[in-house]
Parts: structure tokens; C-alpha cells; sequence
């Protein structure tokens, strides 16, 4: 397959996927919870109907060039399919992708590869559920003086 048919099929790939998770954002799980698993299982389907790309496709999926996709891939920001890297994951492409959008929109241009890594670690920070819990106790006002 060429570059320009593999970078076609994943841009394809792509906006199927961002359009079921847009419906999944509207279906609730304890509303629908049959239905939102089977639009989790379609995107997971359609996912593994292009597991990875070239890293050029990645660059331009991306908007970086191919040198940077490189160093991304060796600082495990993308996940490289095989040795010697020379494709990596859609998925991971998918998940870093909404990140560089969001800081390019922000005017961030410099120094991306620092911002998107403190965006994933924020991420993982805030999935912890005793923060969240912490976080939402706060906001209700519901804090504690342990001070002495």
C-alpha cells in the first residue's frame, strides 16, 4: 500500500472513530448501557482494521515532522509496532492527537513534546479516584482544618 492510500484509509479510520465517540458521548452508560458497548466494541473494531502506520502517516496525521514522530516514539509517547521503528500504533496516534490540537489552538508551538507529555501525566493524575474525591469534597466546601 502506498503512503498516500495508508495516510487516505487512517484518515478514514479516524473520523469514524471520532464520530462514534461523539455518539457515545451523548449515550449515557446507565441509560443505554447495551448500546454504548456496542459502539465501544465498534470502535474498537474499526481500530484494529488498521492497527498501525508508517511514521511518516503518523507526521502527517499529526502535523510533525517525521524526525519528531521518531523522538516520540522512542520517549514512548507513540507505541512502535515491531522492531526498528517504523510504525506505530493508531491508537496511540488517536490519543496523543486531540492533545497537540488543543495546545496548537492554545498558540503553543514551542516545546510541544514537554506540554503533551504534562498533559498525559495531568491526565493520569486526575484519574486517580481519591483525588477526584478530594477535588469534589473541596468544591463542596466540605474541607477539613487539620492545622494546629
Amino acid at each position: 500500500m502506498t503512503v498516500a492510500k495508508e495516510l487516505e484509509q487512517a484518515e478514514r479510520v479516524i473520523e469514524d472513530i471520532e464520530d462514534l465517540e461523539e455518539v457515545e458521548g451523548v449515550v449515557r452508560d446507565d441509560e443505554h448501557p447495551e448500546a454504548l458497548a456496542r459502539l465501544q466494541r465498534l470502535r474498537d473494531r474499526r481500530l484494529n482494521e488498521m492497527c498501525s502506520v508508517r511514521i511518516r502517516v503518523a507526521a502527517v496525521l499529526l502535523n510533525l515532522s517525521t524526525p519528531t514522530v521518531y523522538k516520540w516514539t522512542e520517549l514512548g509517547l507513540l507505541e512502535a509496532v515491531g522492531e526498528g521503528v517504523q510504525r506505530v500504533t493508531l491508537r496511540s496516534v488517536l490519543e496523543v492527537r486531540p492533545l497537540v490540537l488543543e495546545l496548537r489552538q492554545l498558540g503553543k508551538t514551542r516545546n510541544l513534546l514537554q506540554a503533551v507529555i504534562a498533559r498525559v501525566e495531568d491526565a493520569e493524575t486526575f484519574a486517580n479516584p481519591s483525588l477526584r474525591q478530594s477535588i469534589e469534597q473541596m468544591r463542596r466546601g466540605e474541607l477539613v482544618d487539620i492545622a494546629p
